[in-house]
């Protein structure tokens, strides 16, 4: 997982974003207050194929520069909280391709699943069951934040000092208005989305509870103006550990 903070010009920020949305492995899509004013979530098998990825966003026209962080550890991930409306990228994996319709409406019954994959309502129940206890998928409510108010949302990076690194991601994510927080590379070492009632009550969790927090040195706070992709179905596991061994896996 990478973030990309992008500056734009020449064209409408939105338009810039649309254009970004269209790469099948970018998975979030925000504009964002400030220069830079494109935030950005990218899924990579590695290295390389994320500074392809960093590529081709690049040659987008309109797309100044961008700055890459690497996510090298996640310490929460609520999915619960996206964009309803969410777009998709069909998968180019035939034994994924049970995630698209899926991705594009997690409501639909098997039977609607198999007639757009062309096979039958057992053997779609059957594959949903595999992966459900291999630990592959798991389904779970996915709520509009602005339906639970909750309609200001901001993008934190957070610079710590290195000692008190664990502890300040301790308290962190203990707090309920961090949705994820994740560490990175970089001078700010810490990524957090954070949502509030309103843009006072965001204010004050920075001022009054983020910044407060015994090592934390600065702080740089980015308000989430519109979001133009956002996949939800791409959720947080928390780690291998969790997935139950299978016959002939290798450790």
């Amino acid at each position: 997982m990478c973030f990309l903070f992008i500056s734009s010009s020449q064209r409408s920020v939105q338009e810039v974003c649309k254009d970004i949305a269209e790469i099948q492995d970018v998975f979030s899509v925000a504009q964002v207050l400030g220069d830079p004013d494109i935030f950005v979530g990218i899924r990579a098998k590695s290295i390389l194929e994320a500074h392809d990825i960093r590529h081709r966003i690049g040659g987008i026209n309109g797309v100044d520069s961008t700055e890459m962080l690497y996510a090298f550890r996640v310490h929460k991930y609520v999915a619960s909280l996206g964009t309803v409306s969410a777009t998709h990228a069909e998968s180019a994996e035939a034994d994924d391709s049970i995630f698209a319709p899926l991705s594009a409406d997690g409501r639909q019954s098997n039977r609607e699943v198999g007639r757009q994959l062309g096979i039958s309502a057992s053997t779609v129940r059957q594959r949903l069951a595999k992966m459900l206890r291999g630990g592959e998928i798991k389904f779970e409510v996915v709520c509009n934040p602005a339906a639970l108010r909750l309609e200001t949302a901001a993008i934190i990076r957070i610079t710590s000092y290195s000692r008190h690194t664990e502890d300040i991601l301790e308290r962190l994510g203990e707090l309920e208005a961090i949705g994820f927080l994740i560490e990175v590379t970089g001078k700010a070492n810490i990524l957090a989305l954070a949502t509030a009632t309103t843009a006072r009550d965001l204010a004050n969790l920075c001022d009054e509870q983020i910044f407060s927090i015994p090592g934390v040195r600065s702080i740089q706070v980015q308000l989430l103006i519109s979001t133009t992709k956002d996949q939800v179905h791409y959720a947080y596991f928390d780690g291998l550990k969790n997935i139950p061994k299978r016959k002939g896996r290798q450790e």
